[in-house]
């Protein structure tokens, strides 16, 4: 007989991979991570949503901007170039952006 434990959606721990860089020590598990996320998302797009439309989106210093605009509060590494995803972590964000991954590279 096995027992099957269930957990509350969101409830699902952050592992120690996704813990790192993270501001808000206080945060513990996926679902209080995504409601801090989408708050700090829906500030920068706010914010992009403001600059004139000649603001050109496609030079490098801007797409770090806007990636420390969406993720900022939340993480340390926010647009800044990282290397690589170090083994086992599981950072969708990370991997949905490839070249916002890891490990900070000098500034």
């Amino acid at each position: 007989m096995t027992l099957e434990l269930f957990e509350p959606s969101g409830a699902t721990p952050l592992s120690p991979d996704e813990l790192l860089g993270l501001k808000a020590r206080h945060i513990t598990n996926r679902g209080e991570l995504n409601e801090l996320e989408s708050a700090n998302i829906i500030e920068g797009l706010t914010w992009l949503a403001r600059r004139p439309k000649s603001f050109d989106v496609l030079t490098d210093g801007v797409a770090r901007e806007i990636h420390k605009r969406l993720f900022g509060k939340i993480w340390d590494w926010a647009g800044v170039y990282r290397l690589f995803l170090p083994t086992g972590t599981r950072n969708r964000a990370a991997r949905a952006l490839g070249i916002f991954c890891a490990f900070p590279m000098a500034r």
